[in-house]
């Protein structure tokens, strides 16, 4: 999973480019505790982009990569 995420939570970033299609950013804290509430599991943070790619209202917001599984049904 790639993903942005922040120094905390933004709800409207309101990002330039191909980036202008998020409209949540997660802080870096609550993003494993999202992804294993949605019962993905064995996570792992393969990147954390530093510095930040985007400074928004005074958060910086960084591309962050994990990996994760989820079981089939």
């Amino acid at each position: 999973m790639l993903t942005l995420t922040g120094e905390k939570e933004h709800a409207s970033p309101e990002l330039s480019g191909p980036s202008s299609v998020v409209k949540y950013v997660p802080a870096e804290d609550d993003l494993m505790q999202l992804a294993s509430a949605s019962a993905f599991f064995r996570l792992r943070l393969l990147k954390y982009d530093d510095p930040p790619c985007f400074l928004r209202d005074g958060i910086a917001m960084h591309a962050t990569h994990i990996e994760s599984f989820k079981a089939l049904k």
